[in-house]
């Protein structure tokens, strides 16, 4: 299955789902608050449990219920919305927009049966709610009263939803009795996934080859689509057809050749190509459709969407582990990590995306404060598992808490695990590895890991700055760092860290006027780093403009944390420019000092020869 995932995530598919379910969920809100007593916001201030108890905003009232439920959902704290709102429906049972509300709430809190209960209450008021007939739709089709699918199916009306859905539910439902219906099956190349999906499951492929041959006669078919046209005449059997596609779209895809090649090879060798597992029951086969158009959603960014139709697909399919994935990565992205964590923990050793959810879970666990959770999870992988993955995951969380020793100790021992050698499919463990080598002082480790990394992604902007930045803190390789630092600004021109590091190699080579314009860019960007206002600071000093020095100087000192020493408790030789010290309280007693003098005698690491950087120059380098 996840072999076919890009082709699912190509597919151009215009229809307004996301906004059919927002408006469901927040339809008329002004009006039903009209009908409402006025309540103070202050209601939402309380925690939730406290709303409900306190007067004189008694979180039991219908107003109160209401906007902490409005509150919730928005927060994505869709339990305790559903939760809320039900207190409210309770006072008002007949409104009808409180029920849909509800529904959908329902729904995305894991309540299904309660959301297919007040579908039908809806569909008795309004039998136009398209979403109302869906949940009943496959209510039915899980008891396996196709009969009541069916009739659902044609009581629903054209638009959106139905142009997507309802085919793959005729077929489906067509497919749970033994029937291959897919000829409607063709409005997109989804459609075309799961009309193959069904003759998999039928052992039936009479009529998929009609449809692939009409896909190639499409106008405008792009190479990457015949391409997946023909994997999937691979799948079906059809080897000379696909290794004639394949052939053919050499010249087309110059970069995809090898992969093409290897298709051939494999196919020429009798190997079969698998596109997906065969589903267990046409309930399983109808949860992936409505698993894709919860993936396509929340590619689309409609989170409230995606996570409605992933609930629909679990109600399916239990078990389903790429819907826990998904429904994980939605709460993760909308801020719930507790929620997001327990989903991904909801996967079972033996599933093939395990270790990724528990990396995930991790991961979530670390940007949470949990760092000795994130590492105590991450150890089990390592050792039960033999997870290289988890090594070099625990590497970073340690190498982000500036523990460097611990950090190379994880990466080598993901190293010991490769066998030794760092190939291709791991590179950036030398990218990291130098890093931890170059934070610990030890710059020959770090430079030869960096290299190494180098040659693997020769136009990769981090390592060309981490380099070229090196070597000018060092003194050497001085002309090629400036154009590695050059090239990495033109590849990443929005990067803070790399229009910093142009603008200090330009300083240190003695080219103050032309580091200015790329220090002020860098402190542009990223307006609170307290060694890029440092360098701002050196470098308008140098320019003569020392009262803007100061300024910046005095702007570092202010986002360094803790309390800087007054010029009088430092004692010290005048100093000349600011270089990295090690730790907040060197680089403040530093700045301290330059606040209080000014910057001595300043000899660059080499005269200027090197040619200015024009405003001019373009991404042709």
């Amino acid at each position: 299955m996840s072999k076919f995932l890009t082709l699912l995530t190509s597919c151009t598919i215009v229809f307004s789902t996301a906004a059919l379910v927002y408006n469901a969920i927040a339809a008329n809100t002004d009006s039903a608050m009209q009908k409402m007593p006025v309540v103070s916001l202050s209601t939402l201030e309380a925690p939730y449990q406290e709303r409900r108890l306190t007067d004189p905003f008694d979180g039991r009232s219908v107003a109160g219920n209401y906007l902490a439920s409005t509150f919730a959902q928005r927060r994505h704290e869709w339990d305790d919305s559903y939760d809320f709102l039900k207190v409210v429906l309770e006072q008002d049972p007949d409104n009808l927009l409180l029920q849909k509300r509800a529904m959908i709430l329902a729904v995305g809190a894991g309540d299904f049966d309660k959301a297919v209960a007040l579908s039908r209450h809806i569909s008795k008021e309004d039998s136009d709610s398209t979403l109302a007939l869906l949940f009943q739709a496959v209510d039915s089709f899980e008891r396996g009263d196709f009969k009541e699918t069916e009739s659902l199916i044609q009581q629903m009306k054209d638009g959106s939803i139905s142009k997507f859905m309802l085919p793959l539910l005729e077929s489906w439902s067509a497919a749970a009795q033994g029937k291959n219906n897919t000829a409607n099956l063709t409005y997109n190349t989804m459609h075309l996934y799961h009309a193959i999906l069904i003759a998999d499951f039928l052992n039936d492929y009479s009529g998929i080859e009609k449809t692939l041959e009409k896909s190639l006669s499409a106008p405008n078919l792009e190479p990457a689509d015949k391409e997946r046209i023909g994997d999937l005449y691979a799948h079906i059997g059809n080897v000379k057809k696909a290794e004639a596609l394949y052939a053919d779209l050499i010249p087309a895809m110059p970069q995809e050749a090898p992969v093409l090649k290897d298709k051939i090879a494999a196919l020429q060798a009798g190997e079969k190509v698998t596109l997906f597992e065969r589903p267990e029951s046409a309930a399983q086969g109808l949860a992936e459709a409505l698993y894709d158009m919860a993936r396509i959603l929340y590619e689309d960014f409609n989170d409230d969407s995606a996570r409605i139709f992933t609930y629909l697909a679990l109600h399916l399919h239990p078990d389903f582990d790429n819907a826990k994935l998904l429904l994980g990565h939605i709460t993760a992205r909308n801020d719930q990590p507790m929620e997001a964590i327990a989903h991904y923990e909801s996967i079972k050793p033996g599933s093939e995306i395990y270790l990724r959810a528990r990396q995930r879970a991790a991961e979530l666990m670390e940007d949470n404060g949990r760092k000795d959770a994130a590492l105590t999870e991450l150890a089990e992988l390592a050792r039960d598992y033999d997870d290289i993955e988890a090594l070099i995951q625990m590497g970073d969380i340690h190498r982000r808490a500036d523990e460097f020793r611990e950090a190379l100790a994880a990466y080598d021992q993901a190293r010991e695990k490769l066998g030794g050698e760092i190939g291709e499919n791991y590179w950036h463990l030398h990218y990291v590895r130098g890093i931890a080598y170059e934070r610990l002082g030890e710059w020959d480790k770090a430079e030869a890991e960096l290299k190494a990394a180098l040659n693997y992604r020769p136009d990769h902007p981090l390592i060309l700055n981490y380099l070229g930045y090196g070597w000018a803190d060092q003194g050497v390789n001085l002309d090629e760092a400036l154009e590695m630092i050059r090239k990495a600004a033109v590849l990443e021109p929005e990067d803070g860290y790399i229009a910093d590091s142009l603008g200090w190699v330009l300083y240190k080579l003695g080219l103050y006027k032309e580091a200015v314009p790329h220090l002020e860019t860098a402190v542009a960007l990223l307006p609170y780093d307290p060694v890029i206002n440092d360098h701002l600071g050196d470098s308008y000093w140098r320019t003569g403009r020392k009262l803007e020095a100061k300024f910046q100087w005095q702007r570092a000192l202010d986002n360094i944390e803790g309390t800087a020493k007054k010029p009088e408790e430092i004692e010290g030789e005048e100093i000349a420019g600011s270089e990295i010290p090690e730790g907040d309280e060197a680089l403040r007693d530093q700045i301290t000092r330059k606040l209080a003098s000014g910057l001595g005698a300043f000899k660059a690491i080499k005269e200027a020869t090197a040619t200015p950087l024009k405003d001019t120059e373009t991404q042709s380098e």
